[in-house]
């Protein structure tokens, strides 16, 4: 049936294009049957042009031994990278701006740096953080977004930072410390769960850590806590 539907659409000049989502997350028996697919010729011209559209994890998987044959029928790889901060933020506030919001600030300036160390500038990840800190700061009935909302956002999704702050810290070795002369540790510990697991204080460590490295000012965020 495939095969008579392409070739009728080979007759008529119509190129057929199979894209692919989240490529990264199908196995190796469903890749293989991808290349079949690809495989398919009238002519000695392509039946089914392909597209793997997938997270950076797709890209280990096509360069396994088994898949040596699909790779080889690879004809173009592009790899989007991530946004940079100022792009971010004009990204964030385009989205907002979008669903409504008539003014700006719901997401001070001054925490973009926070977000980007988290998410790369990716935009997937812009849209889950961003969409966990509104329902966080919605249930806390807060008007502008402020670092306990960042926080309790970030643990709630176990994330880590992506852009490798680490670098930036000297003595580190690798260690969760704690700098007492830039972070306010109660501050921090405010609302926070006494039954967070072991992996969710792993995450506020490494929020904290983050905190120093980008050298936030949290004298103005506790003088005005934003509401």
């Amino acid at each position: 049936m495939l095969n008579t539907f392409l070739a009728e659409q080979y007759k008529k000049g119509i190129r057929v294009l199979l894209i692919v989502d989240e490529a990264q997350n199908l196995n190796m028996r469903v890749l293989e049957e991808i290349r079949l697919l690809s495989g398919m010729e009238l002519n000695k011209e392509n039946l089914l042009n392909v597209i793997l559209v997938g997270q950076p994890e797709l890209i280990p998987i096509l360069n396994s031994k088994e898949l040596e044959q699909l790779v080889q029928r690879v004809r173009l790889r592009f790899h989007l990278k991530g946004m940079s901060k100022e792009e971010m933020r004009a990204y964030i506030e385009h989205r907002l701006k979008k669903a409504g919001l008539d003014y700006s600030g719901l997401f001070p300036v001054r925490h973009m740096s926070l977000l980007y160390e988290y998410t790369g500038g990716i935009p997937r990840l812009i849209n889950i953080l961003c969409d966990t800190i509104l329902v966080g700061a919605y249930s806390s009935n807060v008007k502008k977004i402020n670092i306990n909302i960042i926080r309790s956002a970030l643990e709630e999704l176990n994330w880590q930072p992506r852009t490798g702050y680490r670098k930036a810290l000297p003595h580190d070795n690798g260690k969760d410390h704690l700098d007492s002369s830039k972070v306010d540790v109660k501050a921090y510990q405010e609302n926070k769960d006494s039954s967070l697991n072991s992996n969710t204080t792993r995450v506020g460590m490494s929020f904290i850590d983050t905190i120093n490295s980008l050298d936030l000012d949290l004298a103005e965020e506790n003088d005005g806590k934003d509401s």
